[in-house]
């Protein structure tokens, strides 16, 4: 709570901004007439493993003028995260301000409790020993977990129970604050097919909403640096070093599938071959994407095991504010530049976890910059 107002807090990637936002803040407005909303955003990257399509400035403003107060970048290695890393650091970092009272989420007809018992269920320790023998046994997880506890829930219910799983495990003070979908005004996934078709066939942005927003960023944009990317992290293979460590550099990526990767790009595929080649039953289109993202950028396991929440008050990206958001700034540590909050580091742990968080997202920004700007600047000739 800042004075009087209550802060909201929620988290979302905007990829594009469209009604489905506009509704879920205005519920948050209707039931906080008088609050402060804060939002965790992605930027330059998404949790489904995939550029975003347009610059995180040009989104962001969009919320903000629907009515967001402030709006903070989630470290690209939270971004390109599972469903599980990516709720603990979107809700590590929102918890870190200390003044957000509620959390607010999207829910598909499922309740809290509900969204409890499941997140029990799936906690036991029995449970997960049984579920990871019927992954070795050759079910998905997502299946295994299914048959195990005898209770599912829908895919866009997942992240909901993500969330509420973090709020425990971090023993914050934030309430769940659930809203119910629209599923009509849900339609990001649509939009993004249809403008990426659009630009691709008539050479052009058609949707108005979106035609000062510049030429879309598509995952295919990355198909070079990635198999360049790969090929390098591939010959940096020391035998005499063994294979094995430099593998287990990596965040969060099955060293099987690493293998597999470093013979596929010897091909010289594209993204979308690359992802097709390397998709299994137990290896999802996503997944995989966020494993070829994670070689590109050099996101490797010193970075999520040195992304200890209570550190996020020593490093904020800045995206965006509202006027009311103003008053907001005054809690943060430190001086404030264009797009970084940074706190003054005064412990050798501090300082580790800013560099580097720091740097993993100050490469991400100029990868994603050299290839929005080139593809507007051609745009433009």
């Amino acid at each position: 709570m800042i004075g009087a107002k209550k802060v909201v807090g929620f988290v979302a990637e905007f990829n594009p901004f469209h009604d489905g936002h506009k509704y879920f803040i205005n519920k948050i407005r209707e039931a906080f007439p008088d609050c402060y909303i804060v939002c965790a955003m992605s930027t330059y990257f998404v949790q489904r493993g995939e550029p975003a399509i347009f610059d995180p400035y040009v989104r962001g403003k969009e919320a903000i003028n629907a009515g967001v107060d402030l709006i903070l970048g989630l470290p690209t290695c939270v971004s390109l995260s599972s469903a599980e890393n990516f709720a603990r650091g979107s809700v590590g970092l929102l918890n870190s301000l200390g003044y957000v009272d509620y959390l607010a989420f999207g829910t598909f007809g499922i309740s809290l409790d509900e969204l409890k018992k499941y997140n029990e269920k799936r906690s036991n320790v029995q449970t997960l020993l049984k579920v990871k023998e019927e992954v070795k046994n050759g079910k998905t997880y997502g299946k295994a977990l299914e048959d195990v506890i005898g209770m599912t829930i829908k895919e866009d219910n997942v992240l909901a129970a993500e969330y509420m799983r973090a709020l425990d495990n971090l023993s914050s003070t934030m309430q769940p604050f659930p809203i119910e979908k629209d599923d009509s005004k849900d339609k990001a996934t649509k939009l993004r097919e249809e403008i990426y078709k659009k630009c691709c066939d008539e050479n052009l942005i058609p949707i108005k909403e979106y035609k000062d927003y510049g030429w879309p960023v598509t995952a295919a944009c990355f198909s070079d640096y990635i198999t360049a990317a790969c090929i390098d992290a591939y010959f940096k293979l020391k035998p005499e070093e063994g294979e094995r460590d430099i593998l287990k550099d990596f965040d969060d990526i099955n060293p099987k599938l690493l293998h597999k990767i470093f013979s596929v790009c010897m091909f010289q595929m594209s993204f979308d071959e690359m992802v097709a080649e390397l998709k299994t039953k137990n290896w999802t289109a996503s997944y995989i994407k966020r494993a070829l993202f994670k070689i590109a950028l050099r996101i490797i396991k010193a970075i999520p095991t040195t992304l200890q929440f209570e550190h996020y008050s020593e490093y904020y990206f800045l995206i965006a504010y509202s006027k009311e958001g103003e008053a907001l700034m005054k809690y943060f540590v430190g001086p404030v530049s264009i797009n970084f909050v940074l706190g003054n580091m005064k412990d050798a742990s501090k300082e580790i976890f800013s560099t580097i968080v720091y740097s993993s997202d100050c490469y991400a920004h100029s990868l994603y910059a050299s290839i929005y700007f080139s593809k507007n600047h051609k745009k433009d000739i």
